[in-house]
């Protein structure tokens, strides 16, 4: 795991969010999803040796559960470490590999001024799935707030792959970004998302190298989330977008983890 920024931890303990458990750090507080509107404690930061203990977890969750008015937690981990329960994968962040060089696909492009509600559209879906994966409850206009948020950065970059004259799908990115806890700049990879169809694959593979290329160019690693099914019993669908992912260069960098009380 790499380690935090000091000025990471300078700035959490000047605004007292820095804390420790014998003698091991950790960063938490109150926090409120923008999206879902959850009320949550969110772990941002903790010592390895505080994680991979099971008694100094469990004393840490007790900490804050029951807590008022969070009643789960987040907590942040290396991508190797595995927990259990009542810890479950809420996500998994995944960095862009050495990508390759390739020749700039001619179907893929960036929007016109109408295009741009087209895009609109897509980030509210996204968003709107992101919520379902995690058994939340996003409306509508939540997440067309959360959209009109990313349109309006101004290092937003947006692709659009064409296909007989029709967009049918997306990549829109964030080349200004940076890791909350070791700072390190990268391109986010915000969301990537094309129609289904026959060439629906191809148009996938595109706006990625597409994405990567804007990244490369702008000297930072192109860097993108899985979102993982948190619900009893449902399927995991994010551990074989992993495996899938993991065979084409990317590579796993931190998870968050939930528990509820």
């Amino acid at each position: 795991m790499t380690a935090p920024d000091p000025r990471y931890l300078k700035t959490a303990d000047a605004a007292g969010l820095l804390h420790t458990l014998d003698g091991h750090h950790y960063v938490a507080g109150a926090h409120t999803d923008p999206v879902t509107g959850q009320h949550q404690t969110l772990i941002e930061y903790a010592d390895r040796a505080l994680i991979e203990n099971t008694d100094l977890l469990t004393r840490l969750c007790e900490r804050f559960m029951g807590s008022s008015p969070a009643t789960t937690i987040l907590l942040r981990t290396p991508a190797d470490l595995d927990l259990h329960e009542p810890w479950r994968r809420l996500m998994t962040y995944v960095r862009l590999a050495d990508a390759a060089e390739s020749t700039m696909d001619t179907a893929v492009r960036e929007p016109d001024a109408v295009e741009h509600d087209l895009v609109r559209d897509w980030l509210v879906r996204a968003f709107l799935a992101a919520g379902t994966q995690t058994g939340a409850s996003v409306a509508q206009e939540t997440a067309r707030e959360a959209a009109e948020s990313v349109l309006a950065r101004p290092d937003r970059v947006t692709l659009l792959y064409v296909l007989e004259g029709k967009p049918i799908g997306h990549a829109t990115l964030l080349n200004d970004a940076a890791d909350e806890v070791t700072g390190q700049p990268c391109s986010e990879l915000v969301d990537v998302l094309v129609e289904p169809g026959p060439t629906q694959r191809t148009a996938l593979a595109a706006l990625t190298a597409a994405a990567a290329r804007r990244a490369r160019a702008a000297g930072r690693p192109l860097v993108g989330h899985v979102v993982h099914a948190t619900e009893d019993g449902a399927q995991d669908h994010g551990t074989h977008v992993l495996d899938s992912l993991g065979r084409r260069g990317w590579l796993p960098t931190h998870c968050f983890w939930r528990a509820d009380s």
